[in-house]
């Protein structure tokens, strides 16, 4: 248990030694606890505390209802619902290990989809192992020679098969952020890789478009219009005309962003 305990321990502080001994860490710490607290202590973006529950409940709804299916089953059945096997025993353990991770978010009303993230694989081992104690004598009574069996095989090779291939098939597919994606690969052949670039502040909160431009070319987004980067980047809804008073359209065959060059003095 010790030596488990060391090697967590390691593992975890090492990462941050390094994060803070070769980067600009400790410039941006301060900023990002005083953003963090204010969040927590003034953020508001749910319109109750139970919002997190809510949430909680609608991803993990297929688990519960195959739970219920079973218990309907056991039920029908006439079986004893109850069960102390240790699967079940721990299962509750995974179980409060996941509310573990909610339950302080009731503390602010900053709360989102996202933060369940961490949360979610401990429900799925808990609803798994509640599960077995309900699947495992099922599972014993199988039949490997029948041809129930045997469809059931041929049918799950087909299904992983046609999956495999379907992912293949509509890999460069795009559905989220369509209109954005395609635009951005449109714009990224005019800006330099690992650059920084600006946009107006009232795109601040289009947290997709920071992470799709550092994703695909390393390019940063500046909201302060005080830092006068080469580029600019706007949403075309927020087209303005002063803007042609510093900056010269690039002419792209964009949907939705547009990208200006600022204007050299004297020319």
């Amino acid at each position: 248990m010790v030596s488990d305990s060391i090697v967590i321990l390691v593992s975890a502080i090492l990462p941050l030694i390094f994060l803070y001994l070769f980067t600009k860490t400790l410039e941006v710490s301060p900023k990002y606890i005083n953003m963090a607290l204010f969040k927590i202590s003034e953020g508001e973006t749910a319109d109750s505390r139970f919002y997190i529950i809510y949430r909680l409940i609608m991803e993990v709804l297929p688990g519960l209802v195959l739970i219920l299916l079973f218990m309907l089953f056991k039920l029908f059945k006439k079986q004893s619902l109850i069960n102390t096997s240790d699967t079940v025993k721990l299962s509750l353990v995974f179980f409060s290990l996941g509310m573990a991770g909610i339950l302080p978010i009731l503390t602010t009303m900053d709360q989102s989809t996202y933060f369940l993230y961490l949360s979610l694989p401990f429900f799925a081992v808990s609803f798994a192992l509640f599960l077995n104690s309900y699947i495992e004598p099922l599972v014993g009574k199988i039949n490997y020679k029948s041809a129930g069996y045997r469809f059931f095989k041929v049918f799950g090779v087909v299904a992983l098969s046609s999956s495999l291939i379907l992912s293949v098939y509509f890999s460069k597919e795009i559905n989220r952020d369509k209109n954005m994606i395609r635009d951005m690969r449109i714009i990224l052949p005019h800006i330099k890789e690992n650059s920084t670039i600006n946009i107006l502040p009232e795109m601040k909160q289009n947290y997709s478009l920071f992470t799709y431009y550092a994703r695909y070319k390393d390019v940063s987004l500046d909201i302060d219009l005080n830092n006068r980067h080469e580029y600019l980047l706007i949403a075309t809804s927020l087209y303005s005309d002063t803007l042609n008073k510093s900056f010269d359209k690039i002419d792209l065959k964009t949907a939705e962003y547009a990208l200006f060059r600022r204007k050299i003095i004297g020319k």
